[in-house]
């Protein structure tokens, strides 16, 4: 139904930020290999940039998955302090 749905999507969209992050960190390190070393060759010469490059982070985060049917320990703590002692 409707909650199995949400759940496909929610999982094929997981995948797709994780693939995304692989990429992004794929072209950080082509960059660092192949694009900064001919960088500095310019700095030797004396050719400056107008602006100072400011080199992208990589990303170590990945999405996290649904827990289906399973309640976080924050989910937990939502609910107890909710109640009347």
């Amino acid at each position: 139904g409707r909650l199995a749905t949400f759940f496909e999507h929610l999982v094929r969209t997981g995948r797709h930020l994780n693939a995304t992050i692989e990429n992004f960190n794929r072209a950080v390190g082509s960059l660092e290999r192949q694009v900064v070393p001919g960088a500095r060759r310019f700095s030797e010469l004396g050719i400056q940039s107008k602006k100072p490059l400011q080199p992208p982070v990589q990303l170590a985060t990945a999405a996290r998955q649904p827990q289906q049917g399973k309640e976080t320990d924050e989910s937990r703590q939502g609910k107890d302090s909710g109640r009347d002692g």
